[in-house]
């Protein structure tokens, strides 16, 4: 690429109306998820998350800890999930 090639693709101020154009506006439209991007959000954290950590957690546990913790720690979250769903209903019929 020749030096004159280089300056023709750079962006200068002459390329724009105002110097405003340059600079990007705050005022851009709000971007807002829907419920399956949260989902796949949310899924895409704990097995990202999960993959590499249980297979660790089984190793340093043992063959009996490993289980036994990985049992426990799901009954807290079906407990947390139901909570939440309970609130949630509680608090839109009320």
């Amino acid at each position: 690429m020749t030096e004159h090639e280089a300056e023709s693709t750079l962006l200068t101020h002459e390329d724009k109306d105002t110097v405003s154009d340059l600079i990007p506006s705050d005022k851009s439209e709000n971007h807002t998820y829907g419920s399956f991007v949260a989902y796949c959000f949310c899924v895409n954290y704990i097995l990202g998350v999960g993959v590499l950590g249980v297979p660790y957690g089984f190793y340093k546990g043992g063959v009996i800890a490993g289980p036994l913790i990985l049992f426990v720690v799901t009954l807290f979250a079906m407990m947390s999930a139901t909570w939440i769903i309970e609130s949630l209903v509680t608090t839109s019929f009320s």
